[in-house]
């Protein structure tokens, strides 16, 4: 029951993840800075903030290039006109 229920809760927290935000991701990212920096978290939670703080750092830096990656082809066609 304890393996469903963390599997449950990852999954969640996943789907959450993925629907939110950029200024979103980097509160959280802020958020578990903080946790860290407070010397309060277990060792394992340590890791799983770190494992989490990981996942959020590239899935900003996918967002950031994608944006990117729009802005230059929006300009590249303003070129064009």
């Amino acid at each position: 029951l304890l393996r469903y229920l963390k599997s449950y809760i990852c999954n969640s927290v996943a789907e959450l993840r993925i629907t939110m935000k950029y200024e979103e991701k980097i509160g959280k990212l802020e958020q578990i800075v903080n946790d860290i920096e407070s010397g309060k978290l277990s060792v394992d939670m340590l890791s799983e903030k770190v494992k989490e703080a990981s996942l959020l750092i590239k899935e900003c830096r996918e967002m950031l290039t994608k944006v990117q990656n729009e802005v230059n082809n929006i300009l590249t066609e303003a070129e064009k006109e």
